[in-house]
Parts: structure tokens; C-alpha cells; sequence
């Protein structure tokens, strides 16, 4: 308990992730809590991206939909063939196309047998992949 009072004690940028496990420790289970005038609050976390996911852009409008959506690609997505999966909030998959982008970058899908709600659409080729929300509203 002495090894978890003296991390606690510990200013967090000198001690990293084990200071501010300590100083969480020490709040519940000890109530005590130890603060520095000197030190920073913990750095923010960085979002986890996927490790096939580059940065190619990826615009889906309109957002709601009730008819149709068009699913805009950036030239990183060009000269390639693209995965379409729209996959519905149970994790069902409910529609999946595959086009082939030679040129045009805009690909229009009738969404109006969908039922309203919320959906994933995954984009994906061999090199990057991209996921974004849609909302369908009839």
C-alpha cells in the first residue's frame, strides 16, 4: 500500500499512466486523493482508428435521408474497386455493392426500403477503409 501512496503522490507527468491509475485508487479506495500545484491535467486520448484505415475522405449527403444517398470519394479512392456494406443498428447487414471507381468518385444508392433509423456505412477498397453514420427519416 506504501508503493501505491507514493505513485499517488507522484506528480502525473513524471509517472504517466501508473500515477493517474494510483491516484484513482487512492480516491476510492483510501479516500484520499493527492494534488500538485505543478502538474498538468492528464493528456487527452487520442481516438483508435483501425489499422487498415487511411485518410481518404468520405462525404455521405443528404444526411438524414429519406430517398436517396450520394456517397462522395476523394482521388485517394480512384482507379480502384470499392465495398459498400450499409449495415443496420442490430449489426445486420442490409445492403452491400461493389463498383468500380474509374473517374467518377460519386456513387448514388436508393436507401427508400430501408427503415427509418440509424446506420453504418462502411466504405472499403484493398488500400484504406472509412466508416461513417447515416440516418435514414422517411
Amino acid at each position: 500500500m506504501n508503493n501505491i501512496n507514493t505513485i499517488a503522490q507522484a506528480c502525473y507527468k513524471d509517472g504517466g499512466r501508473s500515477v493517474y491509475m494510483a491516484r484513482n485508487f487512492s480516491l476510492r479506495k483510501l479516500n484520499k486523493y493527492y494534488t500538485d500545484e505543478n502538474c498538468t491535467p492528464p493528456p487527452p486520448v487520442a481516438p483508435i482508428q483501425s489499422a487498415n484505415s487511411s485518410n481518404g475522405n468520405v462525404s455521405i449527403s443528404p444526411n438524414p435521408s429519406d430517398y436517396e444517398i450520394k456517397i462522395g470519394l476523394d482521388e485517394s479512392w480512384s482507379n480502384s474497386n470499392v465495398s459498400i456494406t450499409i449495415v443496420d443498428a442490430t449489426g445486420k447487414i442490409v445492403l452491400k455493392k461493389m463498383t468500380d471507381l474509374e473517374g467518377d468518385l460519386m456513387e448514388s444508392i436508393n436507401v427508400k426500403s430501408l427503415p427509418s433509423g440509424l446506420y453504418i456505412v462502411r466504405i472499403n477498397n484493398e488500400k484504406q477503409s472509412q466508416t461513417k453514420k447515416i440516418v435514414i427519416k422517411h
